[in-house]
């Protein structure tokens, strides 16, 4: 993994990673939803992760559909596949 923290590669890695932490989270909150130590470490990573998209999206393109924001255009389709290097 790129160790500029500005490249498409790692700020894909961090938008991968605190969605599965987000992820998991929600997994635990469904059998303990009386958490609230659970649900801050959602809130948290769910945070990250939607701020990581954000400037994904800004600097390369949109990562997924679910963004809370207006594209500029439709280039999801133009975007690499997440199994292909490289990008645009």
């Amino acid at each position: 993994m790129s160790r500029d923290r500005n490249s498409r590669e790692y700020l894909m890695r961090k938008w991968q990673e605190y969605g599965f932490a987000a992820y998991e989270a929600r997994l635990y909150l469904d059998t303990h939803p009386e958490s609230r130590a659970a649900l801050n470490y959602f809130n948290k990573f769910n945070r990250l992760q939607l701020n990581a998209a954000r400037e994904l999206q800004e600097r390369y393109g949109a990562v997924n559909t679910n963004l809370d924001m207006d594209l500029p255009q439709w280039s999801w389709v133009d975007m690499p596949w997440p199994w292909t290097k490289g990008g645009n």
